[in-house]
This record gives structure tokens, sequence and C-alpha cells, in this order.
């Protein structure tokens, strides 16, 4: 579960709406100009997309939209908010993004009711939600995006830190020379810097082992009272106490002994229980040697946590993760014993630059070999899937192109691109120049399918993604996406019943006139309701019994499993 529920006020032809989510496949259905996209367009502002005083509700002053998400499973999502101070200390498992828009163009974004500029709401927004279908918000269009997957596809993580680590390398080396041969005064600001970076990290002298220590003591005695507390409740229960477990356990030897004098098939739950009483004594016995090193000291949980909040500081100040603090000292103390050493000559320096340069270059051409194997295996996994959701004759490729003569970056010296073909003889072009808005979003969609474990977005939005197809393949079409909701919260605007009957939530959308002004109003669909928006989908405007039926049977085929 991530997105929550969307507030909506005084947008286009939506006058107010409040709209809860659960997880799973939910789709959005209703006559054409009813306002499906609306829906998906206000929330897009919420997530920073570019504002227009045009998207004010007639007659109104401003608009507002409220997106709220649940970050349980998402740490990454926490980690971000914390290291910019945005987390709600109170609900740290929530998240709200809200954005504002007044007639005269101005408009303000908040992320958790504190006031955001646009790029860290959009920042923040990537790693939230994926758009597909007319949207210029679609991550797979990104050449990051198309590297991230193809990476993450062929397994190769290991060689990219590879290849970042040199390039750090080259970095330090580079700014090295630049301070040696930049004269003494620039070198003496930097050691300087240096120095008073590291006073306080010499002070404190973090190390991994240190840090998790320190939190494991930190949380036995913040909690040693209670601590206490359950290990006595254990062992009376267990030992000490009056009708323990081992005196009931006393009388049942007991009984037991009795009845194997009788009956020696009772010999063995005779032995059994006697070994129960001995389990249950050495529990009770190490309970008490654990609680009898259990000291309730308020001045040692000071210092913990006093500590604690060293690490916290520094890390923040430093801008790097508390547990990433070790490396981070250890660096800077590298580059100033190297600054204070410089008996290294700039030659050296040079020499050093070059091994690790010849270094960094084969190993960006080792990574270039792994993708491009990754990619024909990506390409045709893509193309295998893109086939059945109505365009039979596409076909996918990824150019890999290495450039060995270019700069040194973290990710390598490739620059890739996902080109696709919709039709035979035709040469495969760049996927974010495919003419048809939904064969865009079915390529996506294909694409996200056989990369399912690599998104790390949890929330996706197919805008009418079912453009142009029917029958089968928009059955196809609805399979995938419910497919991908056993991974991802997914949101679909269809016009296809074989689409809107695989989904676990039916909103269905309609525009009313009230009082001569046009609204559009968002309605959780009962299975009756439902029934009846299916039979619309499927028969248009008169809608007969026959239709009715059809619709019936169709929800009753897709929510029972059905073929496909």
């Amino acid at each position: 579960m991530s997105l929550t529920s969307l507030h909506i006020r005084d947008f286009a032809i939506i006058s107010v709406l409040d709209i809860d989510f659960a997880a799973g496949f939910t789709v959005f259905s209703g006559e054409t100009g009813a306002g499906k996209s609306i829906l998906f367009d206000a929330l897009g502002l919420a997530l920073g997309d570019r504002a227009d005083s045009a998207a004010i509700r007639g007659g109104a002053s401003r608009t507002e939209v409220t997106a709220c998400f649940d970050l349980d499973r998402l740490p990454g999502v926490r980690e971000w908010l914390s290291e910019r101070e945005l987390l709600d200390p109170d609900e740290p498992q929530e998240l709200q993004l809200r954005r504002q828009l007044k007639s005269q163009g101005q408009g303000r974004a908040f992320i958790n009711g504190t006031p955001s500029n646009l790029s860290l709401l959009r920042e923040l927004s990537q790693q939230l939600i994926d758009i597909h279908g007319q949207h210029a918000h679609q991550s797979l269009l990104r050449a990051g995006e198309q590297r991230r997957l193809l990476d993450a596809y062929g397994g190769l993580d290991p060689q990219i830190q590879q290849l970042t680590e040199l390039c750090r390398e080259l970095q330090t080396i580079r700014r090295q020379r630049q301070q040696l041969s930049g004269g003494g005064e620039e070198l003496r600001q930097r050691q300087e810097l240096l120095r008073y970076q590291l006073e306080e990290l010499d002070e404190l002298q973090p190390e991994a082992a240190d840090l998790e220590q320190l939190e494991a003591d930190f949380r036995r005695q913040s909690e040693a009272e209670n601590l206490l507390q359950q290990a006595a409740t254990a062992s009376n229960l267990l030992y000490a106490g009056d009708q323990s477990l081992y005196d009931q356990l006393q009388q049942a030897l007991h009984a037991l002994s009795e009845a194997s004098e009788i009956d020696p098939r009772f010999s063995e739950a005779l032995q059994l229980c006697e070994q129960a009483q001995i389990s249950i004594k050495e529990a009770a016995q190490s309970s008490d040697a654990l609680a009898a090193d259990i000291d309730p000291d308020p001045e040692t949980l000071a210092q913990l946590t006093r500590r604690l909040d060293s690490y916290q500081g520094l890390a923040r100040k430093h801008r790097v993760s508390p547990a990433d603090l070790p490396q981070h000292w250890q660096t800077l103390r590298e580059e100033l014993v190297a600054l204070e050493g410089s008996a290294q000559s700039e030659e050296e320096l040079r020499a050093r630059e070059a091994r690790l340069m010849k270094a960094y270059r084969e190993a960006a051409q080792a990574l270039s070999q792994a993708r491009q194997k990754a990619a024909t295996k990506l390409a045709q996994a893509i193309t295998e899937t893109v086939r059945p959701l109505g365009l039979p004759h596409a076909s996918c490729e990824i150019a890999v192109e290495h450039r060995p003569e270019a700069s040194p970056q973290p990710a390598g010296l490739d620059q890739i691109e996902f080109r696709v073909a919709m039709n035979p003889g035709q040469p495969p072009a760049a996927l974010a120049k495919v003419a048809s808005g939904g064969e865009l979003a079915r390529t996506s969609l294909a694409i996200q399918v056989v990369c399912l474990d690599q998104s790390p977005v949890p929330v996706l939005l197919f805008d009418e993604v079912d453009v142009g197809i029917g029958g089968g393949v928009a059955e196809v079409v609805g399979r995938r996406l419910k497919q991908l909701a056993k991974r991802y919260q997914v949101f679909c605007v269809t016009h296809q019943p074989q689409v809107a009957a695989l989904a676990d939530t039916h909103f269905g959308v309609s525009k009313q006139v009230d009082k001569g002004q046009t609204e559009t109003r968002i309605t959780a669909l009962t299975e009756t309701a439902r029934i009846e928006e299916l039979a619309r989908m499927l028969g248009g405007v008169r809608i007969t019994a026959q239709t009715r039926s059809h619709a019936e049977e169709m929800l009753e085929l897709a929510q029972g499993g059905g073929p496909g």
C-alpha cells in the first residue's frame, strides 16, 4: 500500500473530491469527457508537474491537491525525508504532499506541511509514482532510467560499484593535482578545511562496529525497566512463581509415572515431560542470569544518547548516513595525509592517475560487453511481451554505444537507448519518438512486466493503455496489469470492459450539471453498479438484459481467475 488518499478542491471541473485507495489493481472508467484523466492531472500537480492557472475551476480563486502515502514498506523514502528533516516525527510512516495554485499564477508546495521547492518535490515524487500513457511524467523515456533498468536486469550492480569507486579515486587524484599546481595558498586552505572537518570526527572516532554496538546498548538501556519486568514475568511463569509451568509439569510427571507403571506405553510421554521440565528450568535460569546483568542507569543512558546524537549530528553536517560516517572519516584523513605529505610530486600523481584511468577504461569496456549481452536478452523479452498487447509486429532493440574517449562517469562510458519498431520494415526509433500514445503506453507496460523486479517505484499509473485495442488483446493487457498489481499498486484509466472486469477496485467517473455548474464525480462501484458500468462499456447507450448478463458473466470469470 502506497498511495492512500487524494483530496482535490477546485481543479478543472472537480469541485471537491476526497477519495481513498486500496492496494492492488484499481481502474477508473466512464463516458468520454467525463474527466477520468483529470484525476491523474490533479495528482501530477501534487507531484510537482508544471502548474497552469487555467486548471483552476471556473469561479474559484485557487486550487489545492493533497496526496497521502503510506511509507511502511518504503524505507528509502523515509531515509530521504529524514536526511532533509522532512520526516514527520509523530507519523513517520505517513507522507503528505500538498500543492496550492492561485488564479494569479502563484503557487506553493508542501512536504509533510513544510514549504518546499518544486525541484525537491519532483525528486521525491520520482521515488513514489510512475505515470504511463500520454504524459510527460514518465521515467521510461529518460536515458538514465533506461540504463538503470538494463543494468538491474543484467545484474551489473557490482561492476557499476567498481566503476564508481575508480571514478571517485580519479576525482581525488585530479583534485590533488589541481591543488599542487594551483599554488600553496589553495593547498593550505584545503588542509585547514580538512583539519577543521576532522577535529570532531577524530574526537568521535566513528567505527561501524561501534555504531552497531552503541545502538544495541542504547536499545537495551532505554528499555531496561521493561526488560527486567518481562524477565521477572517469564521467570515467575516458568519456575519461580506459584503454579509455575515447572510445578504443573511436576504434577504431570507424577501422573505419567504412575500411568507408565501400569502401562509401559506411557514411558515415552513421561520422558518427554521430564525433558520439558529440564528445558523450562534452564530457560528460567538463563532469563534470570541475563536480567542480573541489566542495570537501569540514567547516566549510562545519557552517555549513550549523547554519543548517538554525535553520530547523527556529524552525519547531517557531512551529508552522509551515520553508517557511512566511518568511511567518510577515513577518506578525509587519507586526503589530509596525502596533502600534508605532498612530497609526492605532480609527476607521481600523473602516473597514478594514468594507472587508474587504464583500470577504469578496462572496467568500462568489460561493463559495456556485459551490457550488450543483457541488452540482447532484455530486448527479446520485451518483444515477446509486447506483441500479445495488440502490437503483433512490434520489435524492440536496445542500443549500447560505447564511447571509450568520453570523460569517466560513475555509470560507465555507454550511451544506452531503448528503440522500437511497430511495423515490418520500419527502422527502430527511440522509445520517446513512438508516434502513438497508446503504442508507447503498451510498450512501457511490457517493459514494466519484464523488469518487474527492477522497478524501485511502488505506484504505477496507466492512462488509457488500451487505446485502439479490444477483445482478447484488451484482456491480455488487463491480465498484465493484474500481474503487476501483485508487486505494485496499479491504477488505470480504461475504456475496455475486459480490463475493468479484472480490477480489484472499480471507480466510476461521471460528469454532472448542478446549478449550472459542470462537475466530475468519482464513485467506488458496488458489485451491482459495477455490472451496470461494464454493461455500458459493452453495449453503449442502449443496455439490454443480454448485455447485463454478458457483463455479469465477464465480471464473474475475471474475478474467479478465468482462462488466461
